[in-house]
């Protein structure tokens, strides 16, 4: 009996069911971005880390094991950008990320779609702040690193107002506060990447984002194939963009965590971003 054929249509089918497994894997990566800001500077480069669409732990991070990550990176932030916490249920998991991270670096919250819509809204904020969280619901915050100050301006997702006019009104409270400090280095933390229209308004320096789960599906050239807000072929799904004309900036898109059961993610696994600012 000639074995050969089996044996080659064994080999293929091992190929197909690994190619397969690498398109499909949810397990998390660590994506790092190195940005070489003349506005930065700090007798150190600065790190961020970005966290966001964790949806109260459905992907395969527990938030603890993602705080130890966090914290053995030894970023001097972390940044969560919304849709943090599922639209109901509990939230002890994605707590347990921001427990176990507050007590060592600063930890700087918005909201996405998905905590707009939960019924314990409010009792959800109070609880972070409890913690130590700096929740910007259209507000600014700043820390020091490296001996340089950081603002942070945060805004409260979209799905709170009626329409987006609203939307940008709100969320232009916080620029209405005082000058620009032109010696602080700014970081917009926002849930939707595709409101550049209102981002290259805030003469920041970076723009972090989530919101669009990397595209889903993922495409050679292309990009992802669908985002919430942008629909077919996002525009930013998932990466660093250059924006902005008069005011330049980075703007980085979080793929995020989140893991749908009936939506698989191809190409595209989940990941915690590592931005380094030197």
């Amino acid at each position: 009996m000639n074995k050969w054929p089996l044996a080659g249509a064994g080999l293929m089918l091992a190929g197909i069911n690994y190619a397969a497994w690498r398109l499909c894997s949810y397990e998390p990566s660590i994506t790092r971005y190195r940005l070489e800001d003349a506005h930065w500077q700090g007798e150190q480069p600065l790190r961020l880390a970005l966290v966001s669409d964790f949806h109260s732990g459905s992907g395969q991070w527990s938030g603890k094991a993602l705080a130890r990550i966090v914290l053995n990176e030894q970023a001097d932030a972390l940044l969560i950008a919304g849709d943090h916490f599922d639209c109901k249920g509990e939230i002890d998991e994605g707590l347990a990320l921001i427990t176990e991270v507050v007590p060592h670096i600063p930890v700087f919250f918005v909201t996405g779609n998905h905590e707009e819509g939960r019924s314990d809204r409010v009792e959800m904020v109070e609880e972070l702040r409890a913690c130590g969280v700096a929740v910007l619901d259209n507000e600014g915050a700043a820390f020091q690193a490296a001996g340089q100050r950081i603002e942070v301006l945060g805004f409260k997702d979209a799905a709170a107002f009626a329409d987006r006019d609203d939307w940008v009104w709100a969320a232009g409270s916080p620029l209405k506060e005082g000058p620009v400090d032109r010696q602080a280095y700014r970081v917009v933390l926002s849930h939707r990447p595709e409101q550049v229209d209102f981002y290259n308004q805030l003469q920041a320096h970076l723009v972090l984002c989530g919101h669009a789960h990397g595209g889903q599906w993922r495409l050679p050239v292309i990009g992802g194939v669908f985002a919430p807000g942008q629909g077919l072929f996002p525009r930013f799904s998932r990466g660093i963009y250059t924006c902005g004309e008069k005011y330049p900036y980075h703007l980085i898109v979080s793929a995020g965590f989140a893991v749908h059961p009936l939506v698989p993610r191809i190409a595209n696994r989940p990941e915690l971003v590592m931005v380094d600012i030197g």
